[in-house]
């Protein structure tokens, strides 16, 4: 008879570290400033012209920019600017 050795799956996420091993990058007040609706730039994109917000779920904002379309952002990597509602 052979023993029975099963591995049970592992779930690895970032909010089981602490806070203390999370990236200095990752912030959870950029995203929360960002509503769906509001219209942004992306600053290493200007070609991409302005976006206007679709979703926010964490981290991850959908946004449907003029000369791009849709282009899902990831928030931790790239701050996205408001654009005021004159357009400056």
């Amino acid at each position: 008879m052979k023993p029975s050795c099963q591995a049970k799956p592992f779930r690895f996420t970032l909010a089981a570290l602490p806070d203390s091993f999370r990236l200095e990058h990752e912030s959870e007040t950029v995203p929360s400033l960002i509503e769906p609706g509001m219209r942004v730039r992306h600053p290493g994109r200007p070609d991409w012209g302005i976006g206007q917000v679709q979703s926010v779920i964490g981290d991850r904002i959908t946004v449907n920019f003029e000369h791009a379309g849709k282009v899902l952002i990831n928030a931790a990597v790239v701050e996205l600017e408001i654009v005021e509602e004159d357009g400056q």
